[in-house]
């Protein structure tokens, strides 16, 4: 492992030298700084990005947070605690979120968090949890709650 990370400093120190960048690692955290010399890369890297001036909004991270309510019910009119929540977390850390009213183009997205209340609303089978799409709420796991 040790070697591993030595050679994507390696790689990274260079072509970032003087740069802002971010980078997120396997575990999930993320680190930011003003220039690659400011960091000790001491976990494995799962992606990186430089951010100039210009692009930093480009370089986000892009969630997306639905609430099934919002979609399936008609008298549901703001979105739960949870997708608040997420939200907030999120907006945090710099990422640019997006409150989605339907389920159309969910790839476009670095991470998708889906919210569900009730077990009788409305939720397309064909989408399922993977690394990016996320289920919770009581209205998917009600038996476990």
């Amino acid at each position: 492992m040790e070697e591993t990370i030595k050679k994507m400093n390696d790689l990274l120190v260079p072509m970032m030298q003087g740069k802002e960048i971010r980078i997120w690692f396997t575990d999930g955290s993320y680190c930011q700084a003003e220039n690659i010399d400011d960091l000790e890369l001491t976990r494995s890297v799962e992606r990186y990005e430089v951010i100039d001036g210009e692009n930093k909004k480009k370089n986000k991270t892009r969630i997306a947070i639905i609430d099934a309510e919002l979609i399936g019910r008609e008298r549901h009119r703001f979105p739960n605690l949870a997708s608040e929540k997420i939200s907030a977390y999120w907006k945090e850390r710099e990422a640019e979120v997006e409150l989605k009213l339907d389920y159309n183009k969910l790839d476009e997205y670095d991470q998708v968090f889906i919210s569900k209340v009730f077990t009788d609303t409305p939720f397309p089978p064909e989408i399922e949890e993977t690394d990016k799409i996320h289920l919770g709420g009581t209205g998917f796991f009600f038996d476990q709650a």
